[in-house]
């Protein structure tokens, strides 16, 4: 027996980086990190939904964690 696999999983998509991004009429695929996400909640309001916050790092930025001095 034969695994199908998707064509659209194997194909290959051009990608830009965030500091190649511009208003355009086509699609841009980005290639970055996502760090972290956490909603953003309204607490005046009842804890009322007011969006999703995101943290992207681009593939081009070297981050080094530990100390810095």
């Amino acid at each position: 027996m034969s695994s199908a696999v998707s064509p659209i999983a194997n194909a290959v998509v051009a990608y830009s980086t965030f500091d190649s991004l511009g208003l355009r009429r086509t699609g841009q695929y980005v290639v970055g990190s996502l760090i972290c996400f956490w909603n953003s909640q309204n607490t005046k309001k009842n804890g009322e939904f007011m969006g999703i916050t995101l943290l992207l790092l681009d593939e081009l930025v070297v981050v080094t964690l530990g100390d810095q001095r």
